[in-house]
């Protein structure tokens, strides 16, 4: 348990919305539950980013499965869904290695 509190840190979607808007439109970007776990089991995930509210149960499954893959905690799924044009919106995940250190370094 306490790993996964040293994984997880809360940040702020606007500090990051441009980097992940980029990385969309490179196709580096994961959205959703089951895409996400495929590419954290195919080991491609370079970052993980969870909705504050998503399940524990999913929580607990993205963070058994994510390795030594960075977790971050940001907004709710409404507002990562609302950033990106959907409903509701849980898990993101960056297999880019660049722009997931660009986007760790504005969270610092």
């Amino acid at each position: 348990m306490a790993q996964e509190m040293a994984q997880e840190e809360k940040v702020e979607l606007e500090k990051i919305s441009s980097l992940l808007h980029l990385a969309r439109r490179a196709g580096k970007l994961i959205l959703g539950t089951a895409a996400s776990e495929q590419s954290l089991k195919r080991k491609k995930a370079k970052l993980c980013i969870l909705a504050e509210d998503i399940s524990e149960r999913t929580k607990r499954n993205i963070i058994r499965i994510s390795g030594d893959v960075p977790i971050f905690i940001c907004a709710t799924k409404a507002k990562l869904g609302a950033e990106f044009n959907r409903n509701e919106l849980g898990i993101i995940i960056v297999e880019d290695g660049n722009f997931a250190h660009g986007i760790m370094r504005r969270l610092k």
